[in-house]
């Protein structure tokens, strides 16, 4: 537990900027490294050990409930030995005069790019009747894409 409430308290620390810094031209994605117990937490291990600045998520993606994270898409290539056995990853772009950034489903075994619309804020209502959707505990906000 460790290594979660670092990660906790560090993204505490960046709550205010909300679940991606939106005045930032970098893009973040979200992604999910299984949902293996141990192998979460081995990964917030790494990532708090290598300096690698992630934000613990909660979502659902096709249905199925899923720890996720957010990271600046610059860390992917140290990140990216976790993802072996996921589909995709939600590459978040620039953002639009409401904050809220472009969302691409990216599927990292054939490359495709697949626009998912923008990422926006919405209720746990709305978010619940969706079968993807981000929660961002630290904040309290629920996402998701919208065409």
């Amino acid at each position: 537990m460790g290594a979660y409430n670092t990660l906790l308290r560090n993204a505490e620390q960046r709550a205010a900027a909300g679940i991606w810094p939106q005045s930032s031209a970098n893009k973040y994605f979200i992604f999910c490294v299984g949902q293996d117990f141990i192998k979460v937490h081995a990964f917030m291990s790494f990532a708090a050990n290598n300096d690698i600045r992630v934000k613990p998520l909660v979502g659902m993606y096709k249905g199925q409930s899923e720890r996720s994270f957010i990271a600046n898409m610059n860390d992917y290539p140290e990140i990216e030995p976790w993802l072996v056995a996921e589909e995709s990853i939600l590459i978040l772009g620039r953002c639009n005069g409401q904050g809220e950034p472009t969302a691409t489903l990216h599927y990292l075994s054939s490359n495709e790019n697949v626009h998912m619309g923008r990422l926006v804020q919405v209720s746990r209502t709305a978010a619940l009747r969706h079968d993807s959707w981000t929660f961002c505990p630290i904040i309290g906000c629920y996402y998701v894409c919208v065409a």
